[in-house]
Parts: structure tokens; sequence; C-alpha cells
């Protein structure tokens, strides 16, 4: 058929760019447009850190200075308890730990702040200097106090003991009303008041050189005592309480400075954030643009054309072999494209009658492959094949599950010996293998295996044996279907049999069940021994049956019209002979037990014996 085709005449190509160059140069260009939006946006995040990163450092500068006021606060209390009343228990080393500690905070944050903010900071450390200088000046003056003040007692005893001894009374009052101006001035914290009451007490005139010597003594004492008190509250008075103010100032401009500065940076972060947000939306509106004209460049370039031959070769497909093959012409990729699909319709032409008998077979093929795969799949009984030997060759995915794997190939893996890794009995196995060798087949044969899981399952297999030429046996087919819950059923059905036999057993009563025919399903032991017989023995049995073995009878009359009326009868009297030959006389009752559909399915009996009151009556 080939040789009837003759090449169609070589059309003369146009030059046009190949899809690589297109693809490249769009790239290129897309390429340039991500690294000025990057570049852009890498500017725009770095002036946002630094001014992040300062508006940090000023929100910490803020702190600084809050911490500073805080602990010159604490500082100053210390202070000012250490001197005011030193009985406290405030000692001077605590006050300059505390100060110490403020200390080493200026030095540790200094580091980090700007150069006008570290003299802030070195003005604050200097004035903190001073300030320790002064309480240690202080601590000084108070220790000293305290040696003078505890040498007053002596002199204080002295002295009462010279006024005490003198004749003159009326210098004795006044030296005292002297004494208790410089207690009052003392006890007030006004050394200037108990310093001028020591004085005028020093300007009286006294004759006597005893009392004299005792008065000036403590006088003196008084005086020393007042001029260091008076050195102690002008200490205070203008280093602790300057310096502290000045402290004050400082961290007071110290924080103004770092609020104006931060409400600048706030307005230029907030300034560059829209210049960075508008920048963005520009920049990406114009690399949309952009990557939208490249876009539509390229595809008319390449992907128009291409979708016109992939027309042309669905329409070839499709069975219309007339089509025509466009831009052949092309000399690039697309030309080349192009004159491939005209070379391929060619082809087809002459393939054509092969392909439809080969997609006609195929697809018989097919069917009858995907027939055989939805049956071994979906069925819901296992299906297997295996070999004597006990290898697993296939399984479907109900086995798969009811052994507890996930597919069928992690059954086939896990299994190398069937009668040892399966089955709970391997003689079962060794039976299966018997009666395959002997029939050919199995049907419904009954074995445990165990699961994956260790549990154990009841299985009803039903398999044939495929033979090779010399008919030896090479595998095994066949089909299990799980029965554990059906084994359970009966398991339970025979315990509950079981149980109720043992109930009605300990009754001292005639319990009786019988079917439709009047044979009796069920019996307690107490009404066998009227019949001489063990409760299983009259499973299955009349009542006339089980009476003529010892020559007695007893109608059935009573069952048949409980089958006749559909209901139980009530309770009645009957009398009949036992296994020992002694007429026994009964209440009876009797019941119909009703199936699903409401059909008479048994008839259940009760009887007390009455013989004891009716030989009574």
């Amino acid at each position: 058929m080939s040789a009837e085709l003759t090449p169609p005449p070589e059309k003369r190509r146009t030059f046009s760019l190949s899809i690589g160059q297109l693809t490249f140069g769009s790239f290129l260009l897309m390429l340039a447009v991500i690294i000025v939006t990057s570049t852009a946006s890498v500017i725009a995040i770095r002036h946002i850190d630094t001014t992040f990163a300062e508006l940090q450092r000023l929100q910490s500068v803020g702190d600084l200075a809050e911490d500073i006021d805080r602990r010159m606060n604490e500082l100053r209390v210390a202070a000012r308890d250490f001197v005011t009343d030193p009985g406290a228990g405030i000692q001077f080393q605590q006050v300059g730990e505390a100060a110490s500690t403020l200390s080493d905070i200026l030095k540790k944050t200094r580091i980090e702040l700007a150069p006008e903010q570290q003299d802030m900071i070195d003005g604050v450390t200097e004035r903190l200097a001073t300030y320790r200088n002064g309480l240690e000046r202080i601590s000084t003056l108070i220790d000293r106090r305290a040696q003078l003040l505890a040498g007053l007692p002596p002199l204080r005893e002295r002295f009462d003991a010279a006024i005490a001894g003198t004749a003159d009374r009326e210098l004795a009052s006044r030296l005292s009303e002297a004494q208790s101006r410089i207690a009052v001035g003392l006890l007030a914290r006004n050394p200037s008041a108990a310093e001028q009451a020591a004085q005028g007490m020093r300007a009286l005139d006294i004759g006597d050189a005893k009392l004299k010597s005792a008065v000036n003594d403590y006088a003196e004492a008084i005086m020393a005592v007042a001029v260091r008190e008076r050195q102690i509250a002008d200490i205070d008075r203008e280093v602790l309480g300057t310096e502290g103010r000045l402290i004050g100032r400082v961290t007071e401009l110290l924080r103004e400075v770092s609020a104006r500065r931060g409400h600048v940076l706030s307005r230029d972060f907030a300034r560059t954030l829209t210049e960075a947000r508008w920048q963005s939306i520009v920049l990406g509106t114009i690399g949309v643009l952009i990557g939208i004209a490249a876009a539509l460049f390229v595809v008319r370039r390449t992907v128009r054309p291409l979708a016109q031959i992939a027309r042309s070769i669905r329409a070839l497909a499709a069975g219309r072999k007339d089509t025509s093959i466009p831009s052949a012409e092309l000399d690039n990729e697309i030309g080349d494209i192009a004159r491939a699909a005209e070379v391929f319709r060619r082809a087809l032409e002459e393939a054509d009658t092969a392909r439809e008998a080969a997609v006609h077979a195929l697809t018989e093929q097919r069917l009858a492959e995907e027939s055989y795969r939805k049956l071994f799949e979906g069925s819901v009984d296992g299906i297997y094949v295996t070999t004597p030997a006990g290898d697993l060759l296939n399984a479907n995915p109900a086995l798969a599950r009811m052994m507890g794997y996930d597919s069928p190939q992690q059954l086939i893996d896990s299994i190398n010996d069937i009668a040892h890794t399966i089955y709970v009995h391997p003689e079962a196995r060794a039976e299966y293998q018997r009666l395959m060798a002997r029939d050919g087949m199995v049907r419904e044969f009954e074995y445990q295996v165990r699961q994956r899981n260790g549990n154990i399952l009841w299985l009803s297999d039903s398999a044939t044996g495929v033979r090779d030429e010399q008919g030896n046996i090479v595998r095994y087919e066949g089909t299990l279907r799980d029965i554990t819950d059906q084994k359970r059923a009966e398991d339970a059905i025979a315990e509950g049999r079981r149980l109720l036999q043992q109930v009605i057993d300990t009754v001292p009563a005639v319990i009786n069940v019988k079917d439709r025919e009047l044979r009796y399903v069920l019996m307690n032991r107490y009404m066998a021994g009227i019949f001489g017989i063990e409760p299983g023995d009259a499973l299955g049995r009349t009542t006339a049956d089980l009476m003529s073995r010892y020559g007695a009878a007893k109608s059935d009359e009573s069952d048949k019209r409980v089958l006749k009326l559909r209901k139980g009868l009530g309770f009645y009297e009957e009398e009949y002979k036992d296994a020992a030959g002694n007429m026994r006389q009964w209440l009876v009752n009797k019941l119909p037990l009703l199936d699903a559909e409401g059909e008479i399915e048994r008839i259940v009996t009760v009887a007390l014996d009455i013989g004891e009151r009716k030989r009574g009556e």
C-alpha cells in the first residue's frame, strides 16, 4: 500500500523562532521582573528591619528608664530609712548593695544605647557615685553619733547625781529644765534646740566645782551629738536630696528622648510599609502584565500551531484520513512535529486495517481478563491456589482480609508452609491431601486456621486438584468460606441447651417440650425418672413410645387440642402410671410456642405432682 502513496511536493520553509528560543526569552524576561521585584523587596525589608530594631532598642531604653526610676526610688527609700531611723535594722551594706545593683545595670545597658543616651547614662552613673559617697559620709557620722550616744548614759547618771547632791534647789530646777529641753530637742530630732539648751546649761553660774564639771561634760556631749545630727541633716539635704532629684530628671530626659525618637521612627516605619506595599503592587502588576504579554506571545507562536496540529491528529485518529496537517512549512520544532504528523497520517492509512483487527482481538482479550479479574477480586469468599508442598501461589483480596492481611501479596509473602503456619491442626492438612489424592476434590471440608493476629477461624473449604500430563496433582484451586460465626452460634446454642437442661433438671416438676409431631425435643430429669430413662434418650420419641416400654399408655389428646386451639389449655388434672407401675396424679398446664410468623412451633408442658394432696383429700 505504501508503494501506491506518493510524497507531497516539498513546500518552501519559512523562518520562525524555535520553541526553545521563545521559552528561554520568556524565562529571561520573567527572571528580570522577579529580580527587580525581589531587589526592591529586599531593600524595603532591610529598611523595615533596621527601623524595627531601632524601635525595639528604644523600647528597651524606655524600659531601662522605668527600671532606673524604680530602683532609684527603692535606693532613696532605703537611704532615707538608714538616715532617719538607723535603729530600724537598715544597714549601710544593704543600701550600698542597692546602689551597686543599679550601677551594674547602667554599665550593662550603656553599650546598647545611642551616643546621646550613653551621655545621659554616664550622667546618672556620676551622680549615683556622688550619692553613694554622701551615704558613706553619713554612715561615718552615724557611727560617730552612735559612739557619742553610747557615752551619754554615764554622763547623765553623773549629771543627775550632781543635781541631787546640790543644796541650791533653784539651780537644780534650772538645770532640770535645761535637761528637759535637751531631751525634747533630741526626741524631736531638732539638734539646734538641743545644742542651744546645752549652751544655756553651760552658761549658768555654778559655784560647786563637782557640779560644774558634771554639767560641762554632759553639755559638751550633747553639743557633740547635735553637731553630728546637723552634719547628717546637711549632707542628706544637700547631697542625697539634690542628687536624687537630678538622677530623676536625667531619667525623665532619657525617657522623653526615647519617646520622641520612637515617634519619628514609627512614622518612618509606617511610611516605609506604605511605600513597600505600593511598590509591591506596582511591580507585581507590571510583572503580571509582562507575564501575560509573554504568555500570549508564546501561545500565539507555539501553542496555537501545536493545537491545530493536535486537532488534525485527533481528526486522523477519529478516521478522517483526508485531514491536512498545518504548519508543515515552518523551519522549527513545530514544523518538525507537523511533518512527523504527516508521516504518521500516511502510515496510518497503511496500518488501518491491521490496527482495527488488533484492536478487536485485544478488546476481546481484555473483556475476558476483566471478567475473570472481577470474579476473582470481587468474590466475597476467599479464593486460593496452593501447591501440595504448602506454598501459596495466589489469593484474592477477600482471602487476604479473612486472614488479617492488608493485601494478597502480603499474605503470599508471609506463608511458606500452610500446614504449620496456617492450619491450627496440621493433621487437617494431611486429611485434605488424602481426600484430594483419592477424590480429586473436597467439598465443605471444615478446619481451623490461625489469623495473622493469632485469632482462630473456622473455614469451609471446597477445592479441586489440578493435574499435570502425568496425572500428578501440581496445585489445588479452591474457595474458602468463613464459618466462624456459624460455629460460634452452634456452640452457643449447645451451651444454652446445656444450661437450660441443668436448670430444668433442678426443678421438682415435670417439664418437657414437644414439636408439632408430638416428639420430645426437651425433657428434664424429673420427668425422665418417671419414664425410667435418661433425658437424652427421650429426644425424638413420643409419649406412646416411652410408656409402651413398661406396658402403660397415655393419650396425646391434650397436645392435639393445643395445636387446634392455638392457645394454652389452662391448668387441668390428669393421671398415668410411671415406670414403677404407680399411678401418679398431676396438675398440668400446656402452652404453645410461636415462631416469627405466628405459627405454633413447640408445645411446652409443666406438671406438678398432686398425689399427696389427692390422698389427703
